[in-house]
């Protein structure tokens, strides 16, 4: 078992996503094998369609919120908990964040101390409430777009642009470009296959295509936010067996941008046969002056 951790500093609060992957998580990979590409829409029955996690670094927590109140997943789920992920108000997330920071490997539990959390966290809060079966991950762009057609939405944990900030009203659109301003987790929900675009929710409140709290990113950026450490996990119904360890099987690149992440994303094949400190200081080196200490 190896384990990579990079914390993501950040001068904007809502940016604390971090950096966990765990070598384990290659026997959980989400099977895509015989899966096509196509146009598909989750719906996700919010209140008021979107959520605000306002000055809180709760980034994980708004996420595991969305991917609950959307189809496949929220029919699945006791009244209860219905109404708490579809309320629209920060009282279900905020719990929800405080299960994730007393059980994550990070020094710190919410509140007080607003610590931030990854994907790896968010998921285990989610199987530790009851709330799903377990979760899966992909390590490409092509998997995670393959799973977003044809399984659920998805969290997506990627680092945080600035060129990320400047959404397009009109169209929705951001770019992934810029300087880094930290680490965030959001939801994908919709693929438009013809257009290579993933759309996604974020819980900033009335941000985003016409002030709804969505947007959307190229299917070219998608794949260069995995590269830069992004992580990618689909949760499993509770209705549905528990996903069953599965041999490590990781896949050929395909691309250079596919090339390029075998040097610095530690989901590579490098990382988990033992190089984990090679992939961090390499990960770091890059992100010297962004990365603060």
């Amino acid at each position: 078992m190896s384990i990579t951790y990079i914390p993501i500093r950040s001068l904007d609060p809502r940016l604390k996503r971090h950096i966990c992957h765990d070598s384990r998580s290659w026997n959980y990979s989400l099977p895509t094998d015989g899966m096509t590409l196509q146009d598909k829409t989750w719906a996700m029955y919010m209140n008021d369609g979107k959520l605000d996690q306002g000055n809180v670094g709760a980034c994980t927590a708004e996420t595991a919120d969305e991917l609950l109140a959307s189809d496949p997943l929220f029919d699945t789920l006791d009244l209860a908990t219905q109404q708490g992920v579809t309320s629209g108000a920060q009282d279900w997330p905020l719990a929800f964040y405080h299960d994730e920071t007393a059980d994550d490997d990070i020094s710190g539990t919410y509140p007080p101390n607003d610590t931030g959390s990854d994907a790896l966290g968010m998921a285990k809060a989610a199987l530790a409430r009851g709330l799903i079966s377990g979760y899966q991950h992909t390590f490409t762009a092509e998997d995670a777009l393959l799973g977003l057609s044809n399984v659920g939405p998805f969290g997506w944990g990627t680092l945080w642009k600035t060129g990320m900030d400047n959404v397009d009203v009109d169209t929705g659109q951001v770019k992934y470009s810029g300087a880094v301003r930290g680490g965030h987790e959001i939801s994908a929900y919709r693929i438009d296959v013809t257009n290579e675009r993933v759309w996604c929710h974020n819980h900033w409140g009335a941000w985003g295509y016409q002030n709804g709290g969505t947007f959307w990113i190229s299917f070219a950026d998608f794949e260069k936010s995995l590269a830069d450490q992004g992580d990618v996990v689909f949760f499993t119904p509770r209705t549905s067996p528990a996903p069953t360890p599965q041999p490590p099987a990781p896949p050929a690149p395909t691309s250079p941008l596919a090339i390029a992440a075998k040097t610095l994303n530690p989901w590579s094949a490098e990382h988990h046969l033992g190089e984990n400190a090679r992939a961090a200081a390499a990960w770091k080196k890059y992100y010297k002056t962004v990365v603060a200490s």
